[in-house]
């Protein structure tokens, strides 16, 4: 498939839809777990403030972008698993078909939940988020 280099809002082409779906899914298991341990996920470090942008989960998945989510779809259009025809435009951009869709969703979490040789990504996201976490904390002592 081509690939016209990163556009992603709203995403122009099947390659910039799969990157930025993938995106949004870690960023939203990044963004709850940094919420679950107390962390305000909105105030960012890198990332500036924006209504509804959670910027510190945004700063937190930056090296998890590359190994979670470019390698996953890169391997996967190789792969011949995701065609044009698995998408259809719409006023905000282009979007996976239900049944690719639910396929995403499966390999997407195959890859963030496994990897058995090492910590899962699951793993090192949250060993991110708790890395992070401790710092912050530990500066706010006296």
């Amino acid at each position: 498939m081509p690939y016209p280099g990163r556009r992603c809002h709203p995403a122009t082409d099947p390659v910039n839809g799969l990157l930025s779906l993938g995106y949004t899914l870690l960023l939203s298991r990044v963004q709850a777990y940094a919420a679950a341990i107390g962390l305000a996920p909105l105030i960012g470090v890198y990332h500036q403030r924006r209504a509804g942008k959670p910027a510190l989960a945004c700063d937190l998945i930056e090296p998890l972008r590359a190994p979670v989510v470019d390698q996953l779809v890169l391997a996967e259009v190789r792969q011949g698993a995701f065609r044009p025809e698995h998408f259809h435009n719409t006023e905000n951009g282009v979007r996976l078909n239900p049944d690719a869709f639910r396929r995403f969703l499966q390999v997407f979490e195959a890859r963030y939940g496994g990897q058995p040789q090492r910590a899962t990504f699951e793993q090192q996201a949250r060993q991110i988020v708790d890395r992070f976490a401790v710092r912050q904390r530990e500066r706010s002592l006296p």
